[in-house]
């Protein structure tokens, strides 16, 4: 019998985690969105991307007051798998701390669960 193949050629349930993956993404996302919505009300930009000194810039999920001139930076990640997608997160993490501004807050905000079976990536930085 062949193995099932999702879209790519994938197998799916190969696919199937990465759906699940995405879904808690957007789930720590909005979760997030929610608190940064009741404490800041609409003054913030949501899924942007942000310009720090010298016009560096770098994608963020959440930039306090704007994303011109942001004092506070969120990113917000949930996963359930650990591996590559977890060092993809730390370069992220590394491209908003190099292109935020010195008096920036940077606030990185996690569902934590594969964080705390794999500290690797982020100890290796």
């Amino acid at each position: 019998m062949a193995a099932v193949r999702g879209p790519g050629g994938a197998p799916s349930s190969v696919r199937g985690s990465a759906i699940s993956g995405q879904k808690r993404g957007r789930g720590v996302e909005d979760f997030a969105e929610a608190i940064v919505r009741k404490v800041f009300d609409d003054q913030f930009v949501a899924r942007c991307t942000f310009t720090g000194p010298r016009g560096k810039t770098a994608k963020c999920d959440f930039a306090i007051p704007a994303n011109a001139d942001a004092r506070i930076l969120i990113e917000s990640k949930g996963h359930g798998a650990t591996g590559s997608k977890m060092t993809d997160i730390i370069g992220d993490i590394e491209k908003i701390i190099a292109a935020q501004r010195p008096d920036t807050a940077f606030l990185f905000f996690t569902d934590g669960l594969t964080w705390k079976q794999r500290r690797r990536p982020a100890q290796d930085r």
